[in-house]
């Protein structure tokens, strides 16, 4: 079963991040972070927070940080698209995966930054830290994946769940599009 393109960046972190994420929906759009044009990662147009700022909830945090991969979800696909497109539905080959992946890094990095930047709520740091490394270690695979064809089509081949540590993480503090292949 080929997994979703942009499942990648999910983050993983979608990230992924690259963190690994999914879907196009309009709904997802948040007005407070912009596309860069050279890279396509994603940029936080609201000013980081400073340690005098009010720790946000559980609730609040999930709630920016899926904002953060829904985002990079739709970039990572939208870049997928305008890289091999899909004509015929057919599956791309591993070269274009290889393509995605490499141009996709990026993306996964900006995102997995700004989760990094967000004001945790108080007594979660060290879970959502974990979370948050688990991300930036599966960029670091996903780059190594990167340097072949081979490499890049099992990181989408789903034979592998490359981004297991990441999501289950994710899924046990409660994101809903942070560590979900959910289109």
């Amino acid at each position: 079963m080929t997994r979703p393109l942009s499942f990648a960046l999910a983050l993983a972190l979608s990230a992924g991040t690259l963190v690994a994420c999914g879907g196009d929906n309009e709904d997802e759009k948040d007005k407070g972070t912009t596309a860069t044009q050279s890279t396509g990662a994603t940029t936080s147009a609201e000013p980081p927070a400073t340690s005098s700022d009010k720790a946000p909830t559980k609730t609040e945090f999930i709630a920016k940080a899926d904002r953060i991969c829904a985002i990079s979800r739709r970039e990572t696909q939208q870049l997928a698209n305008r890289l091999v497109g899909n004509p015929g539905g057919k599956p791309p080959t591993a070269e274009q995966y290889q393509k995605i992946l490499e141009a996709s890094l990026p993306i996964a990095r900006a995102t997995g930054e700004q989760l990094d930047e967000l004001p945790r709520p108080k007594g979660d740091e060290q879970e959502i830290q974990r979370f948050i490394d688990s991300g930036f270690e599966l960029i670091e695979r996903f780059k190594a994946a990167a340097k072949t064809p081979e490499g890049a089509e099992e990181v989408f081949s789903g034979e592998q769940d490359v981004d297991e540590e990441s999501d289950k993480l994710a899924q046990a503090y409660g994101f809903k599009v942070c560590g979900s292949d959910e289109q």
